[in-house]
């Protein structure tokens, strides 16, 4: 017998059963709507097929680290409820659709480092978007004709870049949360001001545009200090113009002598005049 052959005819065939065993091998993909229903939690990757109007709340939950949602250009719609889309967990992922008419259209919560990104929300009637948690990094996303706040940053460390806040009823940007990161936003025609920084420190808030926010005599600005203690945050690079009142206003203690610096930024109307 020729053991060399009978060496190579067993690889052969052992090579042939490994090719056809790998082709065998399920591969995972996103599951379809059929998966989603109203009130239904999300713990791994889903594509959703099909609008969807539902009086539960919230209408769905994406649970990170595995759970991701990718909306496919279709909207969730609250019918008399709460909270639109819930994230938890841990570093979730919501992308690419349309949330409406609930109280607060998309909850960022639980351990925070989500993702959502191109995500635009409307007739909301607290909040397009909330940032409860803390280190989200939200991205191309737009809140508009919001009743309520375009966007609340109430965490901590929270990265909002290139999201544009239009026509809300109240303020475009408020930030609440310490260390948050604001950067190349846009924010216009909002009734309140365009972006406010309320009791937020070690925040900055680099190259925004805040175009024609506000309402006559009601205390707004493109880009507003509420009148807290705030500390050490960095308002630099911005463009305010048009708006109602003023495009930048400090009303913190002393804004001419704090810690919060404001650089390099392009305003036409200040209060106080010591604003740059």
């Amino acid at each position: 017998m020729n053991l060399m052959k009978v060496h190579r005819s067993t690889l052969h065939k052992i090579a042939i059963v490994s090719i056809i065993g790998v082709a065998n091998v399920p591969t995972s993909k996103p599951a379809a709507a059929d998966d989603v229903e109203c009130g239904g939690s999300i713990t791994t990757s889903v594509t959703l097929d099909e609008d969807l109007i539902c009086d539960v709340s919230p209408v769905l939950t994406v649970i990170g680290a595995d759970g991701r949602l990718n909306m496919k250009g279709h909207e969730v719609q609250c019918d008399s409820t709460e909270i639109g889309i819930l994230i938890e967990g841990r570093a979730a992922l919501l992308r690419s659709g349309t949330v409406s008419d609930c109280e607060i259209g998309i909850l960022a919560g639980g351990e925070g480092f989500h993702n959502i990104q191109e995500v635009s929300t409307s007739a909301n009637s607290y909040a397009g978007f909330q940032l409860d948690s803390d280190s989200n990094y939200m991205t191309a996303c737009t809140a508009q004709n919001n009743t309520g706040v375009g966007l609340i940053v109430s965490g901590e460390r929270n990265n909002v870049f290139q999201n544009s806040t239009e026509g809300n009823t109240s303020t475009g940007i408020q930030v609440d949360g310490n260390r948050s990161y604001i950067t190349k936003n846009f924010s216009s025609g909002n009734a309140g001001s365009g972006i406010v920084i309320n009791d937020s420190n070690n925040s900055w808030i680099v190259e925004n545009a805040a175009e024609n926010n506000g309402t006559s005599g009601a205390g707004t600005a493109g880009i507003l200090m509420n009148a807290f203690d705030q500390q050490y945050n960095l308002i630099v690079l911005n463009v305010g113009i048009l708006n109602e009142d003023f495009d930048a206003q400090g009303l913190n203690s002393d804004p001419c002598n704090s810690t919060n610096l404001w650089r390099n930024n392009s305003f036409d109307t200040l209060d106080p005049a010591c604003l740059d």
